[in-house]
């Protein structure tokens, strides 16, 4: 029971950790990814540069020693899709749809509050 209690406490500290990170500027664009088994929340600025907001899966990655410097990898399914959509190199092939800023900060504080 109390290991139990010890991960589902390092998943909320994940969370807030990774959600803490948010920066709201306007040259960023927010994209809502959907691929077969990770959906995601990133944002693009004109200039390349790319922020994970949240993702399904960030634990994994974590666990597996993925991440760079603590964030997502260049070259992260999700964050291809995302680059592909949002400069229109080619037909993605995941479901992707632009959201808004506040729609993301809604859900944030919705997903911190019931953990």
């Amino acid at each position: 029971k109390l290991n139990l209690i010890i991960i589902i406490f390092s998943k909320v500290l994940l969370k807030i950790r990774f959600n803490i990170e948010i920066t709201m500027d306007d040259k960023y664009k927010y994209y809502k990814v959907t691929l077969p088994r990770i959906k995601a929340v990133i944002a693009i600025s004109e200039d390349m540069k790319v922020k994970t907001i949240d993702c399904d899966n960030y634990e994994v990655c974590y666990y597996s020693n993925v991440l760079e410097n603590g964030r997502c990898p260049k070259y992260c399914m999700v964050i291809v899709e995302a680059k592909h959509y949002a400069f229109g190199r080619r037909k993605p092939r995941a479901k992707i749809r632009e959201v808004r800023k506040s729609d993301i900060l809604d859900k944030l504080k919705s997903t911190v509050i019931e953990r």
